[in-house]
């Protein structure tokens, strides 16, 4: 009987997330190039064929054609451990010419480099190739025509070594000039290596972003995106970037944006086009193999972006996107479609991949187009692609790691139909070609100056070419030569071409800033007759001029028209560092006179802008703000504007560490009277059984900037309520409250509280000094356990200043000193040999967990995924369950910042901008903090997950708790209970 569910669980985990009935169907590899074709499905009407295979090509992982049409093509055989102890690195850059006999295949290799470390990615720049590898950016060329690379140079250094698959690469040459290269994920400290650049400038920290340099200056910049290997561009300057469990992000706002408002919190800068992690679906045709069951049918491994744009397949492919999943055996298609500032994907209905294989070994990695304007792929054929990082232990050494390290194959995807069709032309690098590697090459030639292209040619092409997407590159040449002119840009806006508009935008706030003619030109036409992308740059664009009352109306006026629109907003917020109260009180007019309904994304909105005004305006502009919203209060505006811009306002002041109560004061006594009557509204609500539930957490956030005396009496009758959810709303909004009561009201009742909502309440308590001493007093009488702080609010336990407080805490921390690891990992060893009961184990889980992990539909996802029973042994469950800190990924380190005012925040960093920084907490909460209100910022050196559970959990709930975790997925009654381990 076990034996039989075993093999049902078999076949059902390569059965899930919606894969085909073909999948089972398996072939195992490895199979020769030529047979191995016909395992290979593409969409209907396209074909695929080989181009080059070993021994000419072996582990590729990227490809480029030069304009002589030979095809570089990055070699990492040392892919995934380096190369053998005392041994030369692996890597190599291998060059292919087309074969007279065999038309469109490529081979006769030739080595132009060898003996590179982990190199992954190359660019053609002047007569040689930039190419990432050793965690760096390198520079190789012939100079003595041998076609060996016997110049070599470090032009940057400082990304972070470490895991292959996480490092710097994807050079990609922009349309403004210079070169974009995807960070890896691990990030670093880059410092330009050129002798002839320089040592002067600091090295640039490229923590959470990517990076790009000037190829001439050697200027760098830690630029928005976190891209791990892929990185791509638009016809229209659009970047692209992926990730694992993200097959394709848009960047949507740069960092030097950002940076010009410092009182900014941004906590996101891409837009997740394609749908990510868990809502993804992957449609093999093989049977795949991921380190989670939970993954299977997800993008678990995406990587190798392109944008297609090339004419040989039909029209309605070009712009999409195409991003492998080697695990899979796939390349996945989407379509990208406009949708205001950025794109969304449409997914195809048919539950098929635009390219897959039944062969195990097919492995595609890397996407690009030819200068026949076909797709290539790049395809490592190996028998493993995983890196042993993310394997079991006893997987990591397994003997068929590097099987098929000798092959390696390179497809196209064409359609013969549309080849054939195609009018009679020349496929030699040309700005205004219809393909895109033509104009991109012929782009590069002139950047790189070996070939000119005078700037009368440039205009005709910029301005009336019939190839649209020619036109972008003519105009960034023209404004890189400085031979743009303000009639070229007054033509572009009356030409009535949305991408190229959106564009000339960009463009024109660098090369005509300041300038009145150029700024009255952007803001001509009215925000509600442009598309959404010239919406956005005109936004941007904006804020390189000085803001006048006609940017302000056309500002309020668009965020008016396109509420909806959040990337608007912040960039708009980003052009007015100084003005934001007037932009919000003209955005006021407008919203005002849009009627009673207030949607969701309006009150985003409404308070995104009343917050950022606040935290910038002067007293005055304060009163302002305040007396207009009681003014629309006092008009009887019963709509949730009123409410909505209030509590933003009073946001904004608490990031200037102030309230709002005594601002009351300096208004007439008819507004205070107002605003405290909304303050009093919404504690109505939040007490009122019959509102919805997200309406009342809404008003308790409210509350929690009423004046002091007004929060207990509102806050207290709901501390007892039955959703968690609102209990721990009205927790918080009591901690705003300075009434002396607050930790005896929050420690009531504490030991029945849940984990989550202690979490909240201890999070309340150390805000101030005489809270501390209550906490301290309630640890030392049994009610708390100095066990429930995490590492961050230890830390901050052990800061207080008080002598005799501080004294007291250390007597506690000495008396709940944890015992040692082993220890307690020895005393623990017999739970491995007890049968544990899952169903108690998922109350375990339940009790202990969920704030931080999530397995099936408990929980969140906070800390590193545990949901998959294959990954991880008992042994290793148990080590890592009692010694949390034996093994962290960094990207989990718990980090502590405390703010200007002495609020501390603990959680894992999730994003970073110029302006602000955002951690992810348990309960999968998010809080931004401006960088200009940090105080101090730490990394913890370890994980948010608490040392101790031993106190909680006695071995026989340890054993029923790993058991859950081992067969979460068997609880749903299908499966005997008997059979379950």
């Amino acid at each position: 009987m076990l034996l039989r569910w075993c093999l049902v669980f078999s076949l059902c985990a390569f059965a899930s997330g919606r894969q085909s009935l073909r999948a089972a169907e398996p072939v195992k590899g490895p199979i020769e190039p030529e047979a191995s074709l016909q395992y290979l499905e593409v969409d209907p009407g396209l074909t695929v064929e080989l181009v080059a295979a070993e021994p000419d090509v072996v582990d590729p992982v990227a490809a480029a054609f030069d304009e002589h049409g030979q095809l570089w093509v990055v070699e990492m055989t040392d892919y995934p451990n380096g190369p053998p102890e005392g041994g030369p690195p692996l890597s190599r850059i291998r060059v292919l010419s087309p074969l007279k006999d065999q038309p469109g295949r490529f081979g006769n290799a030739r080595t132009f480099a060898d003996k590179l470390l982990f190199a992954n990615g190359l660019l053609h720049w002047q007569g040689g190739v930039i190419v990432t590898m050793d965690a760096g950016i390198h520079y190789l060329k012939d100079e003595d025509g041998d076609g060996i690379a016997d110049r070599k140079e470090a032009w940057f250094t400082g990304f972070v070594k470490g895991n292959p698959q996480l490092r710097c690469n994807h050079p990609t040459l922009g349309l403004d000039g210079r070169i974009y290269v995807a960070n890896g994920l691990r990030g670093g400290s880059i410092a330009a290596n050129k002798e002839k650049w320089g040592k002067e400038s600091a090295p640039i920290s490229i923590s959470g972003m990517d990076f790009c340099f000037d190829p001439y200056t050697g200027e760098g910049e830690a630029v928005s995106g976190l891209g791990q290997f892929g990185l791509a561009f638009d016809d229209y300057g659009n970047r692209f970037v992926c990730s694992n469990r993200n097959p394709c992000r848009h960047i949507v706002l740069e960092d030097r944006d950002i940076k010009r408002n410092p009182n900014l919190v941004v906590t996101s800068v891409m837009e997740e086009v394609s749908a990510p992690a868990e809502k993804s679906h992957i449609y093999a045709i093989s049977r795949p193999w991921t380190t989670s069951t939970q993954h299977a049918g997800q993008f678990t491994a995406a990587c190798g972006l392109s944008i297609f744009r090339g004419d040989a397949l039909p029209a309605a492919y070009y712009g999409n996107s195409f991003t492998c999943e080697p695990t899979a055996n796939v390349v996945h298609r989407d379509i990208l479609e406009p949708c205001g500032a950025t794109f969304r994907a449409i997914e195809s209905t048919e539950q098929r991949e635009f390219l897959a294989s039944r062969d195990e070994w097919f492995r595609p990695v890397y996407t690009f187009s030819g200068p026949d304007g076909a797709l290539y792929v790049c395809d490592m054929y190996r028998a493993v692609i995983e890196h042993p990082e993310y394997m079991p232990e006893e997987l990591k050494t397994r003997p068929d790691l590097t099987l098929g390290n000798d092959r390696g194959r390179i497809y196209r995807v064409v359609d013969t139909r549309v080849v054939k069709a195609r009018k009679p032309g020349s496929r030699e690098p040309v700005l205004n070609h219809p393909s895109a590697w033509q104009r991109e090459t012929a782009h590069r030639q002139i950047v790189e100056k070996s070939q000119s292209i005078d700037p009368a040619s440039l205009r005709l092409i910029a301005l009336v070419d019939d190839v649209i997407p020619a036109r972008l590159p003519a105009l960034a040449l023209l404004a890189a030569s400085g031979s743009l002119q303000k009639s070229d840009l007054r033509s572009v806006f009356r030409l009535n071409k949305p991408a190229v508009q959106a564009y000339a935008a960009r463009i024109a706030a660098k090369s005509f800033a300041d300038d009145p003619e150029i700024h009255s030109l952007l803001i001509a036409t009215p925000p509600a007759d442009l598309d959404g992308a010239t919406r956005m740059s005109v936004a941007l664009a904006l804020g390189a001029y000085p803001i006048d009352d006609a940017s302000l109306d056309w500002m309020a006026a668009a965020l008016a028209a396109v509420p909806d629109d959040a990337w608007l907003t912040t960039a708009i917020a980003t052009s007015v560092p100084k003005d934001g109260a007037k932009l919000a009180l003209r955005y006021w007019k407008h919203a005002s006179e849009s009627g009673a309904d207030v949607s969701a994304d309006e009150k985003r909105q409404i308070r995104e802008l009343f917050s950022l005004a606040a935290t910038q305006a002067d007293r005055e502009a304060l009163k302002a703000l305040v007396q207009q919203v009681a003014s629309s209060a006092a008009r009887q505006d019963k709509s949730e504007r009123p409410p909505v811009a209030l509590e933003g306002v009073a946001r904004g002041l608490k990031t200037r560490g102030e309230r709002i109560a005594p601002l009351l004061g300096e208004l007439s006594p008819e507004s205070a009277k107002v605003i405290r009557s909304l303050f009093e509204a919404a504690g109505t609500v939040a007490q009122s059984d019959a509102a919805p539930l997200a309406r009342r957490i809404d008003a308790l956030k409210l509350v929690g900037f009423a004046p002091p005396e007004m929060i207990a009496p509102a806050v207290s009758p709901l501390l007892v309520a039955s959703e968690n959810s609102l209990v721990a709303a009205a927790i918080e909004a009591l901690g705003a409250s300075d009434d002396a009561k607050v930790p005896e009201l929050l420690l009531t009742d504490y030991g029945r509280r849940s984990p989550a909502l202690r979490s909240v309440i201890l999070g309340q308590l150390l805000t101030s000094e005489p809270r501390v001493t209550a906490l301290v007093t309630a640890m030392e009488a049994g009610t708390v356990s100095l066990r429930e702080l995490d590492s961050g609010r230890l830390t901050v336990l052990q800061r207080q200043k008080a002598p005799a407080l501080k004294e007291r805490i250390a007597k506690l921390v000495q008396a709940a000193a944890p015992a040692d690891r082993s220890q307690v990992l020895a005393e623990y060893q017999p739970v491995l040999k007890m049968k544990g009961d899952p169903l108690v184990g998922r109350e375990v889980f339940a009790k202990n967990c969920v704030t931080c992990h999530k397995i099936g539909d408990l929980g969140v996802n906070v800390a590193p995924d545990i949901a998959d029973s294959r990954v991880k042994t008992p042994v290793q469950l148990l080590t890592d369950i009692l010694d949390p800190n034996k093994a962290i990924d960094n990207n989990y380190f718990s980090y502590t910042v405390i703010d200007q005012s002495g609020q501390i925040y603990t959680g894992i960093l999730s994003a970073e901008t110029a302006s602000s920084v955002t951690l992810k907490q348990p309960e999968n909460k998010t809080v931004s903090i401006l960088r200009s209100d940090i105080d101090e910022i730490r990394s913890n050196g370890v994980s948010l997950m608490p040392v101790g559970l031993e106190k909680s959990i006695p071995p026989e709930r340890m054993a029923d708790l790993i058991s859950f975790i081992k067969n979460w997925r068997y609880l749903d009654g299908q499966v005997p209970k008997d059979v379950i381990r």
